[in-house]
Formats: structure tokens, sequence, C-alpha cells
């Protein structure tokens, strides 16, 4: 029964005859092995059994960050942006972890379940699924194929009664494993400079306004025109607010004076002078202010001959979303204007600043008079060099002129020089001794008020 485990009694191993052709043959057949067990699993790795994935390129954008001020009342509050680019058509979003960090109560935390949505292109795509203790909201999204090009998202609160006034809210994607896609049954996310941070938000009970003054010129200005009083910039903080009146004060008295309100030069609204309270109102009929977005008003008018201060004092607007009524807190200074019945303008001309041998010219001025005819009697020049001679043309015509260089002052004076309203040209022609002269005309030789271009530039020739 057990016969065939016996050991074979007698075993012989035959020398070969011919090693060598025997080794021959053995390594032919090792070779032949082995390129056959090489080219079969060269087959496992050809092209239709790998496939190398290339993640299409997807890019996440956020507009630069802004510290916002809303009011609590704003319906369907935006707060959170994102835009998601991509280059290729087939790409899903599988999964959404939004950050949510600041100040705010449990209340409204809890709250977000119902309250918070999440939009794609203006439409809602999907709910808050879940949220953890950390501040983490979870958002519930399938594969919602994104288009190619962009993607916009936006986090809308569509109901804000859990905010109160201390509430601070920041949204973000905090790292990549936040935003989850998927391209050809490939999961990846796309790089980025994380954390990305949305907006800073903080709130109020009603918007508020933001005055700027705008730089007017305070220089002499001619009465019985209309000439601009004052020029600001005014926007709202937290909602939309309507503007509805401006109450403007003064520190003179007014007689035969018009004022007019504008926006971007257009007249809005007629001043209505009370005398008793040195007020000029300007009612407007609803003026809308954007958040955040600066209004252009200007205030212009005739005025008799005088000096005039304007502050405003008041206004009255309302929030659109609050309701309530919106006062200036504190007065707001404007402008002060001088206004002269006549007066003399003055602007320079370029000259050659090479000093000739002979005559050079060393300035050129034009003169006008503005309101009626003014006779100028003399001017006086800021002075340095050496003259040897000094002569006057007005209109390219010579003009007797009584000189005196004193100190470093060049006086010129005429008997009977009349400036028509038209104006004139003035001309000073030199000889001079040496290298180097500079002159300008002093200001207030002319008046004691600013007067319209001046400083005018200083002449400096050289030889």
């Amino acid at each position: 029964m057990f016969d065939h485990l016996t050991p074979v009694k007698d075993i012989r191993i035959k020398k070969a005859k011919n090693n060598i052709i025997d080794l021959a043959v053995y390594f032919f057949l090792l070779f032949w092995a082995m390129f056959l067990g090489i080219f079969s699993n060269l087959a496992e790795y050809s092209p239709k059994a790998v496939a190398l994935v290339i993640f299409p390129e997807v890019t996440i954008n956020l507009e630069e960050r802004e510290e916002k001020v809303v009011s609590l009342f704003t319906p369907q509050l935006n707060l959170f942006n994102f835009n998601i680019k991509t280059n290729k058509e087939g790409i899903n979003l599988n999964k959404l972890k939004i950050y949510l960090n600041g100040l705010y109560s449990l209340e409204f935390y809890n709250s977000l379940e119902e309250d918070l949505k999440l939009y794609a292109h203006g439409t809602q795509l999907g709910n808050l699924r879940e949220r953890d203790e950390q501040g983490y909201l979870y958002f519930n999204i399938g594969h919602y194929p994104l288009l190619l090009g962009n993607n916009n998202f936006s986090l809308v609160l569509e109901n804000n009664n859990n905010l109160t006034i201390n509430n601070i809210l920041q949204f973000s994607l905090e790292a990549k494993e936040d935003l989850v896609l998927s391209y050809q049954e490939n999961i990846f996310s796309p790089e980025a400079n994380y954390p990305l941070e949305g907006n800073l938000f903080s709130f109020l009970e009603k918007g508020y306004l933001n005055i700027y003054n705008l730089k007017i010129n305070n220089y002499l200005q001619l009465s019985k025109t209309e000439i601009p009083l004052a020029n600001f910039l005014i926007s709202s903080r937290g909602e939309i607010v309507y503007l509805q009146k401006l109450i403007i004060n003064y520190d003179q008295e007014l007689n035969n004076s018009i004022f007019y309100l504008k926006n971007n030069e257009q007249i809005i609204s007629t001043g209505n002078i009370n005398k008793e309270d040195k007020v000029i109102v300007f009612k407007i009929n609803n003026f809308k202010l954007n958040p955040k977005k600066d209004s252009s008003f200007q205030i212009t008018g005739f005025l008799e001959e005088g000096e005039y201060s304007f502050s405003l004092t008041d206004l009255k607007a309302r929030g659109f979303f609050s309701g309530q009524e919106i006062n200036l807190e504190q007065e707001f200074f404007l402008n002060k204007i001088y206004l002269k019945d006549y007066f003399l303008s003055f602007s320079s001309q370029d000259i050659d600043n090479t000093l000739n041998k002979d005559w050079s010219t060393i300035y050129d001025l034009n003169i006008k008079a503005l309101g009626k005819e003014v006779k100028l009697t003399s001017l006086e020049w800021d002075f340095k060099g050496h003259l040897s001679d000094l002569e006057v043309f007005i209109d390219n015509k010579y003009q007797k002129t009584n000189k005196e260089l004193r100190n470093n002052k060049l006086t010129t004076k005429w008997s009977n020089l009349i400036i028509p309203l038209e104006g004139l040209n003035l001309k000073l022609k030199a000889k001079t001794e040496g290298d180097y002269l500079q002159i300008y005309l002093l200001e207030n030789s002319i008046s004691n008020y600013n007067l319209p271009n001046f400083p005018l530039q200083p002449n400096i020739l050289t030889r």
C-alpha cells in the first residue's frame, strides 16, 4: 500500500558528453524566458492599461477684503462671495466647508441652519447641512457641475432677526481641503493662498453719513455774479439713505442773494433764506445716497460785496432699511469767501530765459479788469540782479514809467494807466550787467486779498 513512498535504491547521474553545447542551450533558453517575461509585463503597463490624470486648472478668487458696516435691518445680507474659475468642462463641486469667525450669540449661530443660504449664479444651491463647535459650516452640495469659466457663489443671510449691534462676522475658506472638486472620477482641491478671508462685517442700528469738504479756492471773487461757495461730498454708511434737506448757516447780512444746490453741476434745489435764523434751507426730493459711494454737491450763489462764511449746520435724511431719521451730529464748516465789485486779474507768460547783450524781455504779464475798468498806479517786483536800464511796453508800445530799485525791490509807477475789461499786455525789457537775474511780481503790492493765479511764477534769466 505504501510501496510508492519507498526511496529509489539506485540513482545515477550521467555526465553530458558535450558541456559547452549544453551550456549554450541553457543560456539561450534562459534569455528567451526573460525576454518573454519582460514583454508580457510591459503589456500590462501599456497606455491602454495606465491612465495618467492631468487635473484641470482651477482658481479661487475673492474680492479685496473690506471692513463693512451695515444696518441690522438690511434684508438678505450678502456676507461672503467667491469665484471658482475653470478651464474645462466636467468639473464638479463635491464638498464645501466654510469657517465663521467673529463675535455672535449662540442663538444667531443656531439660526444659521435655516437662515443662511448658498447661492450659485443667483440661484439657491444648497442649505447648511451641519455646523460644529469650532465655527465650521458644512453645506449640502452633492456633485454640483461647474461651468466653463467663472462660477460665482454667495452666502446670503435671509433672516437677520438674531443679529445685534455688537456682532462681528467674517466668513472664510481656511484650508485647501475645505473645497473639494472632482474631474473624471478623480478628487482634487485647487491651490490658493489659504486662508481666503471675506469681508469683515459689523452692524449698527441705523445708517450714518460721512461728509468731506473738497478744497475750493478762497481767492478774491467778483460780486453779483454766480460764484462757487462750497464743494463737498456726502456718502452713507450702513444702508441706503435718502437726503431730504440741507441747512446752511451764514454769518453776514444777505441782500439780493440767490443760492443754488447742485449735484454734478445740475441744480437740484434753490435755497430759501431765513434771515431771522441766518440759515439757507435747501429742500431735496429724497436724494438717494448709496453706501460708500460719494455724491458730489456744490453750492453756488449771487452775493453783494463782502466777506462771508458758510457752514453745514444740519440736515434731514432717512435710512431706507431702518426707517429712522438721520441728522448731522455737529456743524460742518464749508468755506469762507471774499467778494469785491471790481479788481484786477494777472497771469504771466513764458519768456526766453537767456540774457542778451542788448535788451532782454524779463517779464511778460497779462492784466485784466473784472467788474469795471481799473486805474493801475504801481506794481512792485522782487528783483535780484544788476540793472542798467529798464523800459515798459503796453501792448508792444512804449509806456512812460517811473522806476525805482531799492533793496531788491523794483517799483514801477504810472500816472494814468487804465486797465480795460478786455485786458492788456505789459512787458518789462531790461539791459543788465552780470550773468544772472531773478524777478517776480509781489501780490501784496496790489491787493490785501488773495488774487486769482497768485503766486505768479518767478522768471530766472542767465547769460
